[in-house]
């Protein structure tokens, strides 16, 4: 319900991989503004009800603030123009009470949803005098739908021998039926469901592939680490590597799952590195992500990259390697606004703050713009004093690119004009003609609060 777009929409679920696609569409719309469905229910025969508030509700929705409660809205039932009218829909002429098991199972084939959806609930509340019967469905020749409706019965069922039955309808025939299986074995944690479940790791229907991944993960059988990660080669889709990772992250064996990182499949090694970084402890050091960080899969190396970048206590182990990158002669502007976001984070540490005071005093713009931006971007409010000369320098060299970018990172930190080198470096710039008027301008404006101004400084600030 679209509570203030008057309408109800209709989505229509089919299976996509893992997951699901939905085909969205208008199920029921007007132009009246004070049309405002707010739920929608299945009523028992089949027919849809809509729920309207009308106008005089306004608490709680800043779009409606015109109170109208002369508008008391409507409940508008929807159904089929030839829909056969229902018989009993709710089933309250059937007792219950009095009804044997045998009876109960075959009113899982009626045609009335309710009613199935009522004898599905009294054979759970049966116990272990209705497991019988519903596993004898298993592998069997019942319908589909009947099947299915004796998995959720077993699985609404807290009698130990349910949880045996549900194991039977795991190799069901039906993607569905070993769903729902699947679903019951996961809730209760069913540890003997175990080796039913691996299999179907790597045979079964994605769907059914993803659902024994959450199983495994909720059981947290450590033995199971293997198949997962052996999994992870054949996880196609976001989703059934989600689903992947999250067991070994529940499961929170690091040992077992460590071996992952020794895998020549790059999706494996990096459902590794993002399990191992998730799970309690520090299971990962910067020895096992470094040599991800330039991995030719493209999926790892971000893996990798967004695993290290969670972790800014790193930098020590990562100077050498940013040192190397900032060397490249030909860093296109891709490459360096993306080595800039990923080195300043790191900008505190002394060994990546020296890298990057080594690098400014190196005659390649390239590297230079990049270690600049990568200041601006550090969102430190003390200047690291290492930086302090290679910022003179850029000042004072007379490149008019260089020097607005090095104004620029200056008058990101609260205490750089601390120096008194630097002060005279921005006192430079700012009276220097041959400039643009934009640097002089960035440069005065970095100066000190109660720092004074040169005449022709004064003179271009007055102009």
């Amino acid at each position: 319900t679209l509570f203030n777009m008057q309408k109800v929409t209709r989505h229509v679920l089919s299976k996509d991989g893992a997951t699901f696609a939905a085909e969205t569409s208008d199920f029921m719309a007007t132009d009246d503004i004070d049309f405002h469905p707010t739920d929608v229910v299945e009523d028992a025969n089949g027919s849809v009800l809509v729920v309207d508030t009308g106008g005089w509700y306004k608490l709680c929705c800043p779009t409606s603030q015109l109170w109208k409660p002369d508008v008391l809205g409507a409940i508008y039932r929807v159904r089929r123009v030839d829909a056969e009218p229902a018989r009993d829909p709710w089933g309250k002429d059937i007792a219950w009470d009095d009804l044997h098991v045998a009876a109960l199972v075959e009113l899982l084939n009626d045609s009335r949803p309710r009613v199935r959806e009522r004898a599905i609930a009294t054979l759970a509340a049966r116990g272990e005098a209705s497991v019988t019967a519903l596993a004898g469905l298993a592998n069997g020749t019942a319908p589909t739908d009947v099947r299915l409706a004796a998995v959720w019965a077993l699985c609404q069922n807290d009698a130990p021998s349910a949880r045996a039955a549900v194991r039977e309808f795991l190799t069901d025939d039906d993607v569905d039926v070993r769903q729902a299986a699947i679903h019951s074995v996961s809730v209760h944690r069913d540890e003997a469901a175990v080796a039913a479940l691996l299999p179907l790791l790597s045979r079964a229907h994605a769907h059914n592939r993803r659902a024994a991944a959450e199983a495994l993960g909720r059981v947290g059988d450590a033995g199971t680490v293997p198949y997962l990660l052996a999994a992870a080669q054949t996880a196609d889709s976001r989703v059934l590597a989600h689903s992947v990772t999250y067991a070994l992250i529940e499961i929170g064996a690091a040992d077992a799952t460590r071996a992952g990182l020794t895998s020549s499949d790059p999706r494996v090694v990096q459902t590794a590195l993002v399990a191992l970084d998730q799970m309690p402890g520090d299971e990962l050091t910067v020895d096992d992500v470094l040599p991800r960080l330039a991995a030719e899969d493209a999926t790892l190396r971000e893996a990798a990259w967004w695993v290290a970048l969670k972790h800014s206590e790193w930098g020590g182990g990562l100077a050498s390697y940013f040192a190397e990158q900032l060397e490249q002669a030909n860093l296109s502007d891709d490459d360096t606004s993306a080595l800039a976001k990923r080195l300043a984070p790191y900008a505190a540490d002394d060994a990546v703050a020296h890298v990057m005071a080594e690098t400014l005093g190196d005659d390649t713009p390239a590297a230079q713009a990049c270690v600049l931006a990568a200041m601006r971007e550090s969102r430190l409010k003390t200047l690291p004093a290492v930086w302090s000369a290679p910022l003179v320098a850029l000042l004072t060299a007379g490149d008019a690119q260089v020097a607005e970018q090095a104004v620029a990172a200056i008058r990101t930190f609260e205490d750089a004009t601390a120096d008194p080198a630097l002060v005279e470096a921005l006192r430079a710039v700012a009276s220097n003609a041959s400039l643009a008027p934009r640097v002089r301008l960035e440069a005065a404006l970095a100066l000190p609060k109660a720092a004074t101004y040169g005449g022709e400084t004064f003179a271009f600030l007055c102009d």
